[in-house]
């Protein structure tokens, strides 16, 4: 978040410090007037040159991935957990065969340290294992019982489908301009589905597509196309192939309710 001057227009353009030098990349403003003044956003210019690099490396953007859940401490949680400060990320999942459970850490450890670089939350873990180098191990710092210990955990490249419909399906499809992921066993338990639950997940539509005015939002499930079964973002695509041109009747989950969303041709 930045006070400095951003008109509508800008998103893309550098922000700069007062020497010139780059810091971010300009994203978006929040102003009541609609011109600059007001609070504006910007990605740091450390991840977007992470990002960046991955591209021109790769043709891709990946992510990292340990394996790991974790949350904020508070007051509360750092006197049970005998820590002296707030700081760090409180470790509530390890997954089976995950990295950071073949590293040896575990459910109620905290870590303190990524890279030898202390941790303030868990949203600074979080990005910090975003933007680790796929196939890199890196050395983290954990609280367990008083004791400070040291893993050094392989980074896995965090495997995800994403697609936008545009794509894949032609240009008269109801479901034009969405973008879709798989509905994993943790989103599923997020908005009140049992984990075995298959489907996609709406992450992001084009504001004036067909779906969008028909009422599908970012964060829906996508259970069924037409009473058939979507298990996956491979049967959501041949689905819309093969119902290219025809009116679709979906069954959503939204807030933990089931309900029924009928798209025109």
């Amino acid at each position: 978040q930045t006070d400095a001057a951003i008109n509508p227009g800008n998103s893309g353009g550098a922000l700069v410090d007062a020497g010139g030098r780059l810091i971010g990349i300009n994203t978006a403003i929040f102003s009541k007037s609609g011109g600059y003044q007001g609070i504006g956003f910007a990605v740091p210019i450390n991840m977007a040159r992470s990002i960046m690099d991955g591209i021109l490396a790769t043709g891709e953007i990946t992510r990292g991935w340990m394996g790991l859940s974790f949350q904020d401490l508070d007051k509360a949680l750092a006197d049970a957990f005998a820590l002296p400060e707030t700081r760090g990320a409180l470790v509530n999942e390890v997954l089976a065969d995950s990295p950071a459970e073949r590293a040896g850490i575990s459910r109620g450890d905290v870590v303190v340290s990524f890279g030898g670089r202390p941790v303030s939350d868990a949203i600074d873990l979080r990005r910090s294992i975003a933007l680790a180098p796929v196939g890199s191990s890196i050395e983290v710092g954990v609280q367990r019982e008083r004791q400070r210990l040291t893993f050094d955990v392989p980074v896995e490249a965090y495997e995800t489908e994403f697609t936008y419909t545009s794509e894949d399906a032609g240009e008269s499809s109801a479901l034009e301009g969405i973008a879709v992921e798989e509905l994993d066993r943790r989103t599923a338990e997020r908005i009140g589905l049992k984990p075995q639950t298959r489907g996609v997940i709406v992450k992001d539509i084009v504001s004036r597509s067909p779906a969008a005015q028909s009422g599908l939002r970012p964060g829906d499930a996508i259970l069924e196309i037409n009473r058939e079964t979507v298990d996956g973002v491979a049967k959501f695509k041949r689905l819309l192939q093969e119902l290219e041109g025809k009116p679709l009747v979906l069954l959503l989950s939204r807030g933990g309710a089931l309900y029924y969303l009928s798209l025109p041709s």
